[in-house]
């Protein structure tokens, strides 16, 4: 009889949340943009902000675009994008990773040279953060999007990384990206589901209900987050391919973009956001490709999202034991 009455509550939870998420009938990223970004100014510096890098898989070119300008970074290898801060000196560097093979490539200070190189098992999605909170270099993790299981792992000398906690979080399918969503300082998990729009974060490493759960973008946009306005809160932003438009959203929250970059890029480019620290410009932005198949996209963003909406089932949290896994470094 107990069961059957947390049973019934646990249900009657997340109907509610099913209802929330269903009353937005549509995705509001639209050209509406400021027409100016402030940066706030507190005690000290302002943070520095985050930029877009678009990532050509067939050339292994990044377009780092800020300011009207562009910076050029060529890697030359092709793979998932990610940017971190890999060697704890404060601003990101770009990486490369080869799913397929497990190959990872890194260039720390933006010249085009591969400072590290190693391996780690491919199959999965490789996120980079910092999430510990140490406000040190950043750390790997790998999102199972089959299984909706997250692993953190961290340095265990030259060479290894080991696997120190791991949760369930999400379902499988959706796809993942990393942020400090709430200014704690650590790097938190997002979850995109590309056949509505459907964003979903959580703010602890643990398994659990989304904190934060909101309709951001067209099905198929690809999402992103980032600190746009230097307050220290990483908020979501989408690339929309079929438009080569980057729409930013200053808050986690259901509304209209608060910043765009439009016309930027091609259907074959992937997104990744890091703080670059000083940037060169004077690069060539990316090329342009637009096909008939363009015409379908609706540049208001506007759909209306159907059926019930779950975005995080109620599974226990099982923590794996502490697996090692062998990484082949070059310094």
């Amino acid at each position: 009889m107990r069961s059957r009455m947390l049973a019934s509550a646990l249900l009657g939870a997340i109907l509610i949340l099913v209802a929330e998420l269903a009353t937005f009938s549509e995705s509001t990223v639209s050209d509406e943009a400021s027409e100016s970004l402030t940066v706030p100014i507190g005690e000290g510096e302002a943070k520095p902000l985050h930029r877009v890098a678009l990532f050509d898989q067939k050339s292994g070119i990044f377009y780092i675009a800020h300011d009207g300008e562009t910076t050029n970074v060529t890697i030359g290898v092709s793979g998932d994008p990610l940017a971190g801060d890999f060697d704890c000196d404060g601003t990101d560097g770009l990486a490369v990773f080869d799913s397929t093979t497990g190959s990872f490539f890194v260039d720390n200070d933006l010249d085009g040279e591969i400072d590290t190189e190693g391996r780690f098992p491919g199959g999965d999605r490789m996120l980079i953060g910092d999430f510990v909170g140490d406000d040190l270099c950043d750390e790997v993790a790998v999102y199972d999007t089959r299984r909706g299981y997250m692993r953190i792992g961290h340095s265990a000398g030259p060479g290894l990384v080991t696997e120190t906690r791991g949760y369930y979080f999400g379902v499988p399918g959706d796809e993942p990206f990393v942020g400090d969503f709430n200014n704690d300082l650590q790097t938190d998990l997002g979850l995109h589901r590309d056949t509505t729009g459907l964003v979903y974060m959580r703010t602890s490493h643990d398994t659990g209900f989304a904190n934060t759960a909101f309709v951001y973008g067209n099905p198929e946009d690809r999402v992103l987050a980032g600190d746009w306005t230097g307050d220290g809160t990483e908020t979501v932003g989408v690339y929309r391919p079929g438009e080569g438009t980057i729409y930013l959203r200053h808050s986690n929250t259901f509304g209209v973009a608060d910043e765009t970059i439009a016309e930027y890029g091609n259907r074959g480019l992937v997104p990744v956001a890091g703080s670059f620290g000083q940037l060169s410009g004077g690069g060539d932005p990316p090329p342009p490709y637009f096909d008939a198949t363009d015409s379908c996209f609706d540049p208001e963003g506007v759909f209306a999202p159907t059926g019930r909406l779950l975005p995080v089932p109620a599974r226990p949290s099982p923590v794996p034991g502490t697996v090692t896994y062998s990484v082949a470094v070059e310094e």
